[in-house]
């Protein structure tokens, strides 16, 4: 858990230095920096949660997800992750 938690936070670091630098040219939002980096995957990970997981999951739930500052998203995971990681660790006898 501590893993993710660092990588969370890393993400979190990049995507804050990524959106402040793009803020010049328009507020991104994660579904719009995801698609400039790797439009493929985006719409592999569309076609599997709609297919595979809920077709309703998509619109319901990860639609509004993309449409939310990238920093945001990768801020509240890093929180997510580090918290589980302090909830997880070993204590001390």
């Amino acid at each position: 858990m501590r893993i993710l938690a660092w990588f969370s936070f890393t993400m979190a670091l990049v995507a804050s230095g990524l959106t402040l630098w793009a803020w010049w040219a328009g507020a991104p939002v994660l579904g719009e920096l995801w698609f400039n980096l790797d439009p493929f995957s985006l719409n592999l990970t569309q076609a599997v949660v709609q297919r595979y997981l809920h077709p309703g999951l998509w619109d319901a739930v990860l639609l509004p997800v993309l449409f939310q500052p990238t920093a945001l998203v990768t801020g509240l995971l890093a929180l997510l992750f580090g918290a589980l990681a302090w909830w997880t660790r070993p204590r001390p006898q």
